[in-house]
């Protein structure tokens, strides 16, 4: 049996991976964070672009009233 091309150490199952279960569903796990983390860096700047807005509305609204 073949062993892990990236742990060298586990027996792989699965030939056409090259790798064991364990560095597979590791590299699954990791482009999965950055994928969430990618999709949770725009909502953040989503939201960012939204409480300027606010506050800027909320700026002119309050010198609207000052004059």
């Amino acid at each position: 049996m073949k062993t892990c091309k990236i742990c060298q150490i586990h027996p792989v199952a699965k030939f056409e991976h090259g790798e064991c279960f364990t560095c597979w569903w590791e590299g699954v796990a990791l482009d999965r964070t950055a994928r969430d983390m990618g999709e949770a860096e725009r909502l953040r700047k989503e939201a960012d672009a939204a409480f300027e807005a606010i506050k800027q509305e909320f700026l002119d609204f309050e010198r609207g009233e000052d004059q």
